[in-house]
């Protein structure tokens, strides 16, 4: 009886980012977020010395108290490494989606092999080397490598994924009606006539350049220019439209605006990259001020 009463209790969990991290840690009840850091730096070689850790959308202080109750139900520790991207950084967020998981694929090797899995964090979304494909088989092509980095290091990268995924979950139809999104090569064959729906557009405008097919300035043909929201310029900080095309205030709380404005003053940013940032952010007014902080520093 005393064997049982004095065995220590533990639990499992997964310390995961965007790069493909994915390490199975196994601690006591009530270990601190510290002596975690120090395992991370120590056992597994990471530097962890401006990380923030969340799970389950809840960012954790630095003097948290880990438990198996905190990590229900997804057993998932996401961690956020400004040292990652020193020039560009972007919120790493483990609640952007429910139920998704992000996989990331290594295909610089060979494109015919089937590639390598380096990682998950959120569900159906796999992005390798050159593309994105979502749930569906829509696919998002990209003409260099480096466009996929770039897309990531911006703080549109989830409102705009999201936008995306909230169309084909509730079956948005096309112009003609139509709501067949299940072919595997749909975007891959999509034809130049076929006259796209315009949330899956306003996504694709910060890439126009990577995806263009035809040499048009358009990402696709037939979509009004006021229904884009002018490509982020991440040195800038302000789009082109000043983002005239956009209700900043839009399904925010009085409380969520009043933080909004608090952080436009704190980190000397335009309403609508903060917004950005802030919608990335899942409305966490801490996050949105380091992530702000870390892309102006």
């Amino acid at each position: 009886m005393s064997e049982t009463q004095n065995e220590r209790k533990t639990f499992t969990f997964r310390v995961v980012d965007l790069t493909g991290l994915d390490i199975p840690i196994e601690l006591e009840e009530n270990t601190s977020l510290i002596q975690l850091n120090k395992l991370l730096q120590t056992k597994y070689n990471l530097d962890t010395s401006r990380c923030e850790f969340s799970t389950n959308g809840k960012l954790l202080e630095d003097d948290a108290r880990l438990t198996s109750e905190i990590f229900k139900p997804n057993k998932i520790l996401s961690m956020f490494n400004n040292s990652m991207y020193q020039e560009k950084s972007f919120p790493r967020v483990d609640n952007a989606f429910s139920g998704i998981e992000l996989k990331f694929t290594d295909c610089q090797t060979n494109l015919a092999q089937k590639p390598k899995s380096k990682g998950m964090m959120f569900n159906n979304i796999i992005l390798d080397r050159n593309n994105i494909t979502l749930p569906g088989g829509h696919t998002i092509a990209f003409d260099r490598p480096s466009s996929l980095n770039e897309m990531l290091q911006n703080p549109n990268f989830f409102s705009r994924i999201a936008e995306l995924m909230n169309n084909i979950q509730n079956g948005v139809p096309d112009a003609d009606g139509d709501v067949d999104y299940d072919s595997d090569n749909y975007y891959d064959n999509y034809d130049d006539n076929y006259p796209e729906r315009p949330g899956f557009a306003t996504l694709m405008q910060p890439l126009n350049q990577d995806i263009d097919m035809d040499g048009r300035p358009e990402v696709f043909e037939g979509i009004p220019a006021a229904n884009f929201v002018g490509p982020l310029d991440m040195d800038m900080g302000v789009p082109p439209d000043q983002g005239q095309n956009m209700n900043l205030n839009r399904n925010l709380t009085p409380q969520q605006q009043e933080a909004l404005r608090r952080i436009c003053m704190q980190c000397g940013v335009d309403q609508f990259t903060a917004l950005q940032v802030f919608e990335a952010c899942d409305y966490n007014e801490n996050m949105t001020t380091n992530c702000l902080m870390s892309m102006t520093a």
